[in-house]
């Protein structure tokens, strides 16, 4: 009874915490998109600077990066827990890859603040 329970509710909370993932995603996305069109007028090089997209992605990397280690909870064979794992690594990956692009803007605007 208890791990038909686990079993199915389990697979649901990640499949929310997903969602809300998505939700972070898109909604910087479109906040980054209008910022883009309105504030900078098009122009990329001052868009480039902009976190707002970065640090949405990598927020919600880190709800998709939950969600994928909940699920394995309830992996039912080795074949499901090495598919998991390797979407937790390829996450993983992707999450530092954001992070130390995110450091990198952050150390070019402070050589540009004392350029000026």
């Amino acid at each position: 009874m208890l791990e038909l329970l686990f079993t199915n509710v389990v697979p649901t909370i990640a499949v929310l915490i997903e969602i809300l993932g998505l939700v972070i995603l898109l909604i910087a996305v479109v906040r980054s998109f209008f910022k883009i069109i309105f504030d900078e007028k098009l122009n990329f090089i001052l868009s480039g600077k902009d976190l707002l997209l970065d640090n949405g992605i990598l927020i919600s990397m880190e709800f998709f990066l939950a969600a994928e280690i909940i699920k394995t909870l309830v992996a039912k064979n080795a074949n499901d827990l090495f598919h998991v794992g390797i979407l937790v690594f390829i996450r993983i990956v992707i999450t530092v890859i954001v992070h130390w692009e995110i450091r990198q803007k952050g150390a070019v605007d402070h050589l540009d603040d004392k350029l000026d």
